[in-house]
């Protein structure tokens, strides 16, 4: 911790000089890192996270089909009702690795120290990206499969 600086001798700005050097130390050391901007990156990560988590979920389990907001729209996977499912449950764990990723960021956003934070939330959030990237081609290869089987029929 850096040593304060020499207190003023006046009375009436004492109490604020000494606020401000004990904001200073505390800011120093991260301590109070805290801000609303912070507050507000991390809150937002956390619910496209838990979005993507409950997207994935309502596309694997048929309740949400082909439409054109949400789930993995690729021609493949939106060529059929079928394609769609398939496709939705084959990538379901990398779409709930994605959001796991998303909101572990945002968690991080919030509780660490900004050196911390800066250092590994954009690693969080290219995994995130990774993930879903994965998961859209795991469901492009179950999609393009059941395409193939009935083609077969």
């Amino acid at each position: 911790m850096t040593p304060a600086p020499p207190l003023e001798a006046d009375i009436g700005d004492c109490s604020i000089l000494r606020a401000e050097i004990l904001l200073f130390a505390l800011d120093s050391t991260d301590i109070l890192r805290f801000s609303n901007r912070m507050l507000l990156s991390g809150l937002t990560l956390i619910a496209s996270g838990s979005i993507v988590a409950v997207v994935a979920e309502l596309t694997a389990r048929g309740i949400v089909g082909p439409n054109g907001g949400a789930g993995i729209r690729i021609a493949s996977v939106m060529r059929s009702r079928a394609a769609w499912q398939v496709g939705h449950r084959a990538a379901r764990a990398w779409l709930h690795g994605g959001a796991a990723a998303l909101a572990g960021s945002g968690i991080l956003d919030i509780v660490a120290p900004s050196r911390v934070a800066a250092t590994y939330l954009p690693i969080g959030m290219a995994l995130a990206v990774c993930f879903l990237i994965v998961g859209a081609v795991v469901a492009h290869r179950a999609a393009r499969l059941v395409e193939a089987t009935h083609d077969d029929d």
